[in-house]
Protein backbone atom coordinates (compact mmCIF):
# COMPACT_ATOMS: atom_id res chain seq x y z
CA UNK A 1 0.00 0.00 0.00
CA UNK A 2 2.78 2.41 -0.11
CA UNK A 3 1.88 3.82 -3.23
CA UNK A 4 -1.33 4.30 -1.68
CA UNK A 5 0.11 6.29 0.86
CA UNK A 6 2.51 8.55 -1.29
CA UNK A 7 -0.69 9.57 -3.43
CA UNK A 8 -2.60 10.01 0.38
CA UNK A 9 0.55 12.11 1.52
CA UNK A 10 0.96 14.84 -1.24
CA UNK A 11 -2.78 15.46 -0.72
CA UNK A 12 -1.71 17.08 2.55
CA UNK A 13 1.45 18.79 1.40
CA UNK A 14 -0.62 22.43 0.21
CA UNK A 15 -1.63 22.73 4.03
CA UNK A 16 0.26 24.67 6.56
CA UNK A 17 2.22 22.59 8.52
CA UNK A 18 -0.07 22.94 11.67
CA UNK A 19 -3.14 24.03 12.45
CA UNK A 20 -4.63 25.88 15.64
CA UNK A 21 -7.88 23.98 16.48
CA UNK A 22 -10.62 24.16 19.34
CA UNK A 23 -11.75 20.89 20.83
CA UNK A 24 -15.06 21.56 21.34
CA UNK A 25 -15.29 18.44 24.02
CA UNK A 26 -12.37 19.20 26.41
CA UNK A 27 -12.15 23.12 25.77
CA UNK A 28 -8.64 23.20 24.67
CA UNK A 29 -7.08 24.06 22.03
CA UNK A 30 -4.30 22.47 19.86
CA UNK A 31 -1.82 22.92 17.10
CA UNK A 32 -2.14 19.70 14.64
CA UNK A 33 -1.21 18.65 11.14
CA UNK A 34 -4.07 18.40 8.73
CA UNK A 35 -3.21 14.44 8.94
CA UNK A 36 -4.64 14.18 12.43
CA UNK A 37 -7.87 16.22 11.20
CA UNK A 38 -8.34 14.34 8.21
CA UNK A 39 -6.84 11.39 9.20
CA UNK A 40 -5.74 8.28 6.65
CA UNK A 41 -5.07 4.82 8.78
CA UNK A 42 -4.45 2.07 6.63
CA UNK A 43 -5.33 -1.09 8.28
CA UNK A 44 -6.42 -3.65 5.89
CA UNK A 45 -6.82 -3.40 1.70
CA UNK A 46 -9.97 -5.37 1.51
CA UNK A 47 -12.58 -1.90 2.06
CA UNK A 48 -12.51 1.90 2.43
CA UNK A 49 -14.23 3.07 6.09
CA UNK A 50 -15.69 6.48 6.04
CA UNK A 51 -15.99 7.87 9.59
CA UNK A 52 -16.94 11.92 8.59
CA UNK A 53 -18.87 12.96 11.99
CA UNK A 54 -16.96 11.59 14.83
CA UNK A 55 -14.74 15.02 15.09
CA UNK A 56 -14.58 17.55 17.81
CA UNK A 57 -12.27 20.44 16.33
CA UNK A 58 -12.92 23.47 15.11
CA UNK A 59 -10.30 25.49 13.71
CA UNK A 60 -9.33 28.14 16.08
CA UNK A 61 -9.75 31.28 13.31
CA UNK A 62 -13.55 29.97 12.99
CA UNK A 63 -13.97 29.25 16.87
CA UNK A 64 -15.86 32.58 17.40
CA UNK A 65 -18.48 31.51 14.46
CA UNK A 66 -20.59 29.08 16.73
CA UNK A 67 -22.32 28.73 19.65
CA UNK A 68 -20.40 25.76 21.68
CA UNK A 69 -22.73 25.60 24.17
CA UNK A 70 -23.82 21.79 24.96
CA UNK A 71 -26.42 21.72 22.33
CA UNK A 72 -23.14 21.73 19.41
CA UNK A 73 -22.70 18.33 21.35
CA UNK A 74 -26.17 17.16 20.04
CA UNK A 75 -24.81 17.62 16.25
CA UNK A 76 -21.63 15.20 17.00
CA UNK A 77 -21.62 11.34 16.28
CA UNK A 78 -20.21 11.20 19.50
CA UNK A 79 -17.34 8.58 19.93
CA UNK A 80 -18.75 7.04 16.95
CA UNK A 81 -14.65 6.47 16.21
CA UNK A 82 -14.47 4.09 19.19
CA UNK A 83 -17.09 1.46 17.70
CA UNK A 84 -15.23 1.10 14.32
CA UNK A 85 -11.70 1.58 14.98
CA UNK A 86 -10.50 -1.76 15.24
CA UNK A 87 -12.44 -2.90 12.01
CA UNK A 88 -10.08 -2.51 9.69
CA UNK A 89 -9.78 -1.78 6.33
CA UNK A 90 -8.82 1.80 4.65
CA UNK A 91 -10.05 3.97 7.26
CA UNK A 92 -10.72 7.93 6.74
CA UNK A 93 -11.66 9.57 9.64
CA UNK A 94 -12.41 13.48 9.96
CA UNK A 95 -11.63 15.17 13.12
CA UNK A 96 -13.42 18.08 12.27
CA UNK A 97 -16.58 18.92 14.00
CA UNK A 98 -19.86 18.05 11.39
CA UNK A 99 -21.27 21.70 12.33
CA UNK A 100 -17.84 22.93 11.08
CA UNK A 101 -17.91 20.85 7.80
CA UNK A 102 -20.26 18.07 6.86
CA UNK A 103 -18.61 15.59 4.92
CA UNK A 104 -21.46 14.05 4.55
CA UNK A 105 -23.42 17.01 2.63
CA UNK A 106 -22.84 18.64 -0.88
CA UNK A 107 -24.68 21.62 -2.62
CA UNK A 108 -28.12 21.28 -3.38
CA UNK A 109 -27.13 21.25 -7.17
CA UNK A 110 -25.32 18.60 -7.13
CA UNK A 111 -28.39 16.20 -5.74
CA UNK A 112 -30.60 14.90 -7.87
CA UNK A 113 -34.58 14.52 -7.13
CA UNK A 114 -36.08 13.22 -4.23
CA UNK A 115 -33.37 13.45 -1.51
CA UNK A 116 -34.34 14.10 1.67
CA UNK A 117 -34.72 17.30 3.31
CA UNK A 118 -32.07 17.14 6.08
CA UNK A 119 -29.41 16.10 3.15
CA UNK A 120 -30.08 19.29 1.07
CA UNK A 121 -27.80 22.52 3.17
CA UNK A 122 -24.30 23.08 2.25
CA UNK A 123 -21.37 21.36 3.95
CA UNK A 124 -20.14 24.09 5.40
CA UNK A 125 -23.94 25.98 5.86
CA UNK A 126 -24.86 23.15 8.46
CA UNK A 127 -28.54 23.09 10.05
CA UNK A 128 -28.81 21.57 13.37
CA UNK A 129 -31.04 19.46 14.57
CA UNK A 130 -34.18 21.89 15.30
CA UNK A 131 -33.10 22.83 11.59
CA UNK A 132 -31.94 26.10 12.85
CA UNK A 133 -28.38 27.75 10.55
CA UNK A 134 -25.42 27.00 13.59
CA UNK A 135 -23.46 29.62 12.29
CA UNK A 136 -23.48 33.59 13.89
CA UNK A 137 -22.57 35.02 10.47
CA UNK A 138 -21.82 34.04 7.38
CA UNK A 139 -18.71 32.97 5.99
CA UNK A 140 -17.00 35.49 3.52
CA UNK A 141 -16.00 34.00 -0.17
CA UNK A 142 -12.44 33.82 0.89
CA UNK A 143 -13.23 32.02 3.88
CA UNK A 144 -15.85 29.47 2.16
CA UNK A 145 -13.27 28.55 0.28
CA UNK A 146 -10.63 27.59 3.23
CA UNK A 147 -13.51 25.78 4.92
CA UNK A 148 -13.99 23.65 1.86
CA UNK A 149 -10.18 22.43 1.27
CA UNK A 150 -10.72 20.22 4.16
CA UNK A 151 -14.18 18.96 2.62
CA UNK A 152 -12.37 18.21 -0.62
CA UNK A 153 -9.53 16.56 1.08
CA UNK A 154 -11.58 14.28 2.64
CA UNK A 155 -13.71 13.08 -0.52
CA UNK A 156 -10.58 13.79 -2.58
CA UNK A 157 -8.63 10.29 0.06
CA UNK A 158 -11.98 8.60 -0.08
CA UNK A 159 -12.22 8.18 -4.39
CA UNK A 160 -8.04 8.08 -3.76
CA UNK A 161 -8.69 4.60 -1.87
CA UNK A 162 -11.40 3.28 -3.86
CA UNK A 163 -9.97 3.78 -6.87
CA UNK A 164 -6.38 1.96 -5.27
CA UNK A 165 -8.95 -1.06 -4.77
CA UNK A 166 -10.12 -0.73 -7.93
CA UNK A 167 -6.72 -1.32 -9.80
CA UNK A 168 -5.76 -3.88 -6.77
CA UNK A 169 -9.12 -6.71 -7.00
CA UNK A 170 -11.28 -4.94 -9.73
CA UNK A 171 -13.46 -3.21 -7.30
CA UNK A 172 -13.84 -0.76 -4.72
CA UNK A 173 -16.08 -1.27 -1.43
CA UNK A 174 -16.79 1.40 0.68
CA UNK A 175 -18.36 1.50 4.43
CA UNK A 176 -19.76 4.78 5.78
CA UNK A 177 -20.02 4.69 9.59
CA UNK A 178 -22.47 6.57 11.72
CA UNK A 179 -24.27 6.85 15.02
CA UNK A 180 -27.40 8.64 15.35
CA UNK A 181 -29.89 9.52 18.24
CA UNK A 182 -32.08 6.42 19.58
CA UNK A 183 -35.38 9.00 19.54
CA UNK A 184 -35.45 10.77 16.15
CA UNK A 185 -34.92 14.62 16.63
CA UNK A 186 -35.91 17.67 14.77
CA UNK A 187 -36.21 17.85 10.90
CA UNK A 188 -36.23 14.37 10.23
CA UNK A 189 -39.61 12.58 9.78
CA UNK A 190 -39.42 10.11 12.52
CA UNK A 191 -39.05 12.67 14.64
CA UNK A 192 -40.18 11.43 18.28
CA UNK A 193 -39.95 7.86 17.89
CA UNK A 194 -37.30 5.44 18.72
CA UNK A 195 -35.39 3.83 16.24
CA UNK A 196 -33.42 0.25 15.32
CA UNK A 197 -30.08 0.23 17.11
CA UNK A 198 -28.81 -0.68 13.32
CA UNK A 199 -30.14 1.32 10.38
CA UNK A 200 -28.51 0.03 7.03
CA UNK A 201 -28.37 2.55 4.36
CA UNK A 202 -28.23 0.96 0.37
CA UNK A 203 -30.12 3.39 -1.56
CA UNK A 204 -32.91 1.53 -1.75
CA UNK A 205 -30.82 -1.89 -2.41
CA UNK A 206 -29.14 0.47 -5.45
CA UNK A 207 -25.60 1.62 -3.96
CA UNK A 208 -24.03 -1.48 -4.34
CA UNK A 209 -24.70 -5.28 -6.00
CA UNK A 210 -27.29 -6.93 -4.60
CA UNK A 211 -25.08 -10.37 -3.38
CA UNK A 212 -23.14 -8.01 -1.10
CA UNK A 213 -25.98 -5.83 0.28
CA UNK A 214 -27.73 -9.40 1.31
CA UNK A 215 -24.56 -10.39 2.57
CA UNK A 216 -24.15 -7.62 4.54
CA UNK A 217 -27.58 -6.95 6.44
CA UNK A 218 -27.97 -10.25 6.89
CA UNK A 219 -24.90 -10.85 8.46
CA UNK A 220 -25.53 -8.37 10.91
CA UNK A 221 -29.04 -9.60 11.31
CA UNK A 222 -27.82 -12.80 12.90
CA UNK A 223 -24.80 -11.74 14.92
CA UNK A 224 -27.30 -8.92 16.34
CA UNK A 225 -29.93 -11.59 17.86
CA UNK A 226 -27.44 -13.92 18.96
CA UNK A 227 -26.55 -11.43 21.61
CA UNK A 228 -29.90 -11.40 23.32
CA UNK A 229 -29.67 -8.51 23.75
CA UNK A 230 -32.96 -7.13 22.02
CA UNK A 231 -30.86 -5.50 19.33
CA UNK A 232 -32.68 -4.91 16.24
CA UNK A 233 -31.56 -3.76 12.36
CA UNK A 234 -33.66 -1.73 9.98
CA UNK A 235 -32.67 -0.97 6.03
CA UNK A 236 -33.06 2.35 4.64
CA UNK A 237 -35.31 3.49 7.11
CA UNK A 238 -35.04 6.39 8.69
CA UNK A 239 -31.91 6.70 6.39
CA UNK A 240 -31.20 5.43 3.29
CA UNK A 241 -27.56 6.75 2.80
CA UNK A 242 -26.14 10.53 2.82
CA UNK A 243 -23.75 12.04 0.25
CA UNK A 244 -20.89 10.19 0.89
CA UNK A 245 -22.95 7.00 -0.10
CA UNK A 246 -24.77 8.93 -2.87
CA UNK A 247 -21.21 10.09 -4.22
CA UNK A 248 -18.69 7.14 -3.85
CA UNK A 249 -20.95 4.15 -5.65
CA UNK A 250 -21.85 3.12 -8.85
CA UNK A 251 -22.06 -0.90 -8.93
CA UNK A 252 -21.79 -0.39 -12.86
CA UNK A 253 -18.39 1.28 -12.49
CA UNK A 254 -17.46 -1.54 -9.70
CA UNK A 255 -17.60 0.98 -6.70
CA UNK A 256 -19.61 -0.38 -3.88
CA UNK A 257 -21.19 1.68 -1.07
CA UNK A 258 -23.52 1.26 2.14
CA UNK A 259 -23.89 3.42 5.02
CA UNK A 260 -24.11 2.23 8.49
CA UNK A 261 -25.89 3.49 11.23
CA UNK A 262 -25.79 2.84 14.76
CA UNK A 263 -27.70 4.11 17.64
CA UNK A 264 -25.36 5.97 20.61
CA UNK A 265 -27.74 4.39 23.12
CA UNK A 266 -26.46 1.34 21.74
CA UNK A 267 -23.12 2.09 23.22
CA UNK A 268 -22.91 4.70 24.92
CA UNK A 269 -25.33 7.28 27.32
CA UNK A 270 -26.20 10.17 25.31
CA UNK A 271 -25.72 14.12 25.19
CA UNK A 272 -29.71 14.60 25.91
CA UNK A 273 -29.40 11.62 28.91
CA UNK A 274 -31.54 13.01 31.73
CA UNK A 275 -28.69 11.75 34.01
CA UNK A 276 -25.55 13.75 34.30
CA UNK A 277 -22.97 11.83 35.90
CA UNK A 278 -24.03 9.08 33.22
CA UNK A 279 -24.18 11.81 30.43
CA UNK A 280 -21.66 11.09 27.95
CA UNK A 281 -20.00 7.81 29.48
CA UNK A 282 -19.56 4.65 27.04
CA UNK A 283 -20.94 1.06 27.71
CA UNK A 284 -18.10 -0.37 27.84
CA UNK A 285 -18.92 -3.91 27.45
CA UNK A 286 -21.48 -2.61 24.57
CA UNK A 287 -18.04 -1.38 22.68
CA UNK A 288 -16.70 -5.05 22.05
CA UNK A 289 -20.13 -6.07 21.51
CA UNK A 290 -21.00 -3.56 18.80
CA UNK A 291 -17.37 -4.06 17.28
CA UNK A 292 -18.21 -7.68 16.94
CA UNK A 293 -21.72 -7.06 15.05
CA UNK A 294 -20.15 -4.72 13.01
CA UNK A 295 -16.86 -6.80 12.27
CA UNK A 296 -18.99 -9.85 10.80
CA UNK A 297 -21.20 -8.00 8.48
CA UNK A 298 -18.40 -6.14 6.90
CA UNK A 299 -16.43 -9.39 6.17
CA UNK A 300 -19.59 -10.99 4.81
CA UNK A 301 -19.96 -7.82 2.42
CA UNK A 302 -15.94 -8.16 1.38
CA UNK A 303 -16.45 -11.94 1.03
CA UNK A 304 -19.38 -11.55 -0.99
CA UNK A 305 -17.27 -8.87 -3.43
CA UNK A 306 -14.24 -11.52 -3.87
CA UNK A 307 -17.04 -13.88 -4.98
CA UNK A 308 -18.11 -11.47 -7.68
CA UNK A 309 -15.06 -10.53 -8.47
CA UNK A 310 -13.21 -14.02 -8.82
CA UNK A 311 -16.43 -15.36 -10.98
CA UNK A 312 -16.15 -12.31 -13.23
Amino acid sequence: MDDLKAVIEAKYQSFPELVAVYDVFNREEYRLPVADLIQFIPNSPDFVLSIPHAGVFVPSEFVDRFDLSEKAMVEIDLFSDVIYETLGGLRVVSWLAPFFIDMNRADPSEHGEGVPRHLLNKPHEYMTVDDRPILKRPYSPAETKEVLRYYDLYHDIVSAALNWMKRQFGYGLLIDGHSMTAVGQGRVYDEGHPRDNFVVGTLHDTSADAAIIDAFVETLKKSAESFQLGFTVAKNVPYSGGFITRKHHNPNEHFHAIQIEVTMDTYMYEAVDRDLVRRYALKQPRIKIVRDILRKAIHAACDAARKIYCRS
